[in-house]
């Protein structure tokens, strides 16, 4: 077998046989998850995709990665696991020593000479344009330096219209050596690469990025990239369980493959095409839970949706039924909530989900519905955090980050009503819609933010109550009877009116007449 030839090997390996040779149960496609405390099936088995994914932790991948988390192996015992037949030669390697790492990365005698990396005193010379680095062993630290020796570009080769730049100057050279492309590499690693440096691409068409396949490398990549600009930038995707360049010639990879990886480069700037294909990739719809308007109206990703109508009208309400709706379906949702007291939530969630009035809910159906959704329903707001609109927005950013696609940020008003000092309430609430919008964009989320619309007394309606009382002869039952007719709300009524409802992607009006 070729050892690149992952989707053939994961292809041998169904996910779910894979699942029940781990010992990990499962009903239909379904089964509790090995990575947390899971009291209701949350773990999904996609036979399709041959993948899995947690829809509370969001923990996900292929049956390599369930090898490897379950039993907490490295990739080539996962691998092993699967295939007692696999061998693996250079990996296995223990790189105690200098002797032992550097034939490891698989450079030639002509390519250590031609860039002077030799062995010293069981330190791994590595010349830089500013002085020696040295790869060291037998302590924590990896790398150290000359004194001097500062930041700079390591190149194989002089300026070219197209180049390949690493993250690594090991993993430059030895690219350079498979493929003979000029390859670059900073000397300091990920997320340190200078602006100043932009002026020795100045003519280079092409930048094809050739970074670690980690957390750090990816975060570094992205900041080269706003760099030297995007238009001119191509990513190089390794294999998913492929560190770097130089692992995946340690894994068998050959030149022609990795140029092949090259010619399949992801542009940084996407085509319209390529935006098309990603938004379909990532879009989804929620339903409410409502059947008249789920039949009528589509809530999709990347959106902001406004819920708005008078006080005491039931926003709230409509709002907490549908997050009740998404949670029985196994949405990770986010709520914000202003205004109820941290228990008056609960008590009215847990109502809403046992179909119960909330104020006869008592303490253990409040502990079984926290128990039941506390890995689908992160919260913020009173009670918990301070109400400040950016420490809210940086919960929000936290949430999303775990996993959350869902928002409920419930209530906008409280920030027009209590803005800070010298800034007016309009200026305050449209800053705040306006954020929540663009991060319903960027995050490819759905939101929906409650606001406050005008109260519409109808006057008329109202004296012709009150004469009808009179007329009656019991004029004492005014103070009793006497109710307020609501005029139905219209966008315009919105705090902040038509503009900020021209900011969203729809507007939910809730009437509550009387």
């Amino acid at each position: 077998m070729n050892k690149l030839d992952f989707e053939s090997f994961k292809a041998s390996h169904p996910i779910k046989e894979v699942a029940l040779q781990l010992g990990l149960s499962f009903r239909g496609n379904c089964g509790h998850c090995f990575k947390h405390e899971d009291k209701h099936p949350s773990l999904v088995y996609m036979p399709d995709y041959n993948r899995f994914e947690c829809k509370a932790c969001s923990v996900k991948g292929d049956a390599i990665d369930l090898v490897r988390m379950v039993k907490g192996i490295g990739f080539q015992e996962a691998i092993q696991f699967l295939d007692p037949s696999m061998v693996f030669t250079s990996e296995n390697i223990t790189h105690d020593t200098a002797q032992n790492y550097l034939p490891s990365r698989l450079l030639s005698p002509e390519i250590l000479h031609k860039f002077n990396i030799r062995i010293e005193n069981n330190r791994v010379v590595i010349p830089t344009p500013t002085g020696n680095k040295y790869r060291i062993f037998g302590c924590d630290a990896k790398f150290i330096q000359d004194p001097g020796t500062t930041a700079s570009i390591i190149k194989t080769s002089l300026p070219n219209k197209e180049i390949i730049l690493c993250e690594g100057e090991l993993d430059a050279i030895k690219v350079y050596q498979e493929t003979g492309y000029s390859v670059w590499s900073g000397t300091a690693g990920a997320k340190t690469f200078k602006r100043e440096w932009v002026k020795e691409f100045e003519n280079t068409e092409k930048i094809y990025i050739c970074y670690d396949n980690d957390v750090t490398g990816r975060e570094g990549a992205e900041e080269v990239i706003s760099i030297l600009g995007s238009e001119r930038c191509f990513k190089i995707i390794l294999p998913s369980h492929i560190k770097d360049a130089t692992e995946f010639f340690q894994m068998g990879g050959t030149a022609e493959e990795f140029k092949n990886l090259i010619q399949t480069a992801k542009p940084c700037k996407s085509s319209i095409l390529d935006l098309i294909n990603e938004t379909s990739s990532t879009a989804f719809q929620i339903p409410l839970g409502f059947k008249l308007i789920d039949e009528k109206v589509k809530f999709e990703a990347g959106n902001a949706y406004l819920i708005g109508g008078c006080e005491k009208s039931g926003k709230s309400a409509f709002c907490m039924n549908i997050a009740n709706n998404l949670l029985i379906n196994k949405y990770k949702i986010s709520y914000v909530n202003t205004e109820f007291t941290q228990i008056d939530f609960l008590n009215r969630m847990t109502g809403i989900n046992k179909d119960i009035p909330y104020s006869l809910i008592d303490l253990n159906q409040k502990k079984e519905y926290a128990s039941e959704f506390r890995d689908y329903l992160l919260y913020s707001g009173v009670g918990q955090d301070e109400i400040e609109f950016e420490l809210l927005f940086e919960n929000i950013k936290r949430h999303i980050k775990s996993g959350v696609k869902v928002i409920f940020f419930d209530n906008v008003t409280t920030f027009a009503n209590n803005p800070p000092p010298s800034i007016e309430g309009w200026k305050e609430q449209s800053r705040i819609m306006d954020q929540l919008n663009k991060l319903a964009k960027e995050k490819n989320i759905i939101i929906f933010v409650v606001l406050h619309t005008k109260n519409i007394p109808i006057d008329s309606q109202i004296m012709s109550k009150i004469k009808n009382i009179i007329a009656s002869n019991n004029p004492s039952k005014i103070f009793d009877d006497t109710i307020t007719v609501m005029g139905k709300p219209t966008n315009a009524d919105l705090y902040g009116g038509l503009r900020i409802a021209s900011q969203f992607s729809g507007t939910i009006l809730i009437w509550r007449p009387f």
